[in-house]
């Protein structure tokens, strides 16, 4: 279960585990009822989980993605201190979020700065491992006016949630804090 529903491996690539892990000679169609069979029991835990989730004062969200059957679709992920929630869909559109979240707006949401993202939460948190990878693109493509750009990523870092916040979210504000300065110290001589 664990192979196909997290590491997304198709069928053939689950048989030849089967064949050259185990040496068991399982057809892909035995695999497919075998999801088949425990799609009841999974879909119980998938509910409990969604309750919490439900229930959390802050989620995270955010989406990848991903082929299902030959067509392009999105891996969802939404998490909070208690739960993870991982939901396929075809879709890349707020909706997906409204239908996993059930109306529950939590105080906090993070996420990237995608449209169908923003105001889910009471507060929006902007992620940081997104702002990062986008500092470090700026700084490695920079012009003459990386400094405004990096100051514009760091700005939107003023935390929803600090007392929530753990050292190594903490870190990377520091750390980009101290490249805006840097930036704009030397675009000021």
């Amino acid at each position: 279960m664990h192979y196909k529903g997290f590491q997304a491996l198709s069928y053939e690539r689950l048989r030849l585990i089967f064949r050259d892990a185990f040496g068991l000679c399982v057809s892909e169609g035995a695999l497919g009822n075998m999801f088949i069979r425990t799609h009841a029991r999974f879909k119980i835990e998938v509910e409990k989980a969604k309750a919490v989730l439900r229930a959390a004062r802050e989620v995270a969200s955010d989406e990848t993605g991903v082929r299902i059957e030959g067509a392009n679709a999105y891996h969802w992920v939404f998490h909070c201190k208690d739960a993870v929630v991982h939901q396929p869909d075809y879709s890349r559109a707020a909706r997906v979020v409204k239908e996993t979240m059930g109306g529950h707006r939590p105080q906090v949401w993070i996420s990237e700065r995608y449209s169908a993202q923003q105001s889910h939460g009471q507060r929006h948190q902007t992620c940081l491992a997104h702002l990062a990878r986008d500092a470090a693109f700026a700084l490695e493509h920079g012009s003459d006016d990386s400094s405004s750009a990096l100051q514009a990523l760091v700005r939107p870092m003023e935390l929803a949630a600090p007392e929530q916040t753990s050292r190594s979210s903490l870190s990377v504000i520091l750390q980009l804090r101290r490249a805006a300065r840097v930036l704009h110290r030397r675009d000021t001589q």
